[in-house]
């Protein structure tokens, strides 16, 4: 251990290997089929459901960041709280469609 209690050997249980740079773990990169393109996988699974596993697969982390920014415009327009069921369900289905029915613009 250093004088400042953090002992630079000690790595957390689920520790990632480093890339190149030499501090971030490495991201998987899909062809996401909203945009066409390859790009990094988001790091993690936004929900714990079938759709959730869907866009994991399936979506970059670009378009998902895309659709966090309508997603926010949508809730601020429509004054909508998200712990309702009928607020869900307006947000699921308008995920489902700017995420999986929208085309690549070429």
């Amino acid at each position: 251990m250093t004088d400042g209690g953090w002992d630079e050997a000690a790595q957390p249980p689920n520790f990632l290997p480093a890339n190149s740079c030499g501090y971030l773990p490495f991201m998987k990169t899909i062809t996401c089929v909203r945009c066409g393109q390859e790009r990094d996988q988001m790091p993690f699974r936004p929900f714990q459901n079938e759709i959730g596993l869907r866009v994991y697969e399936q979506i970059c982390n670009v378009c998902w960041q895309e659709w966090l920014a309508t997603q926010k415009q949508l809730m601020n327009h429509y004054s909508l709280d998200p712990r309702e069921p009928k607020s869900k369900e307006f947000l699921f289905s308008n995920m489902e469609k700017f995420l999986f029915e929208a085309k690549a613009e070429t």
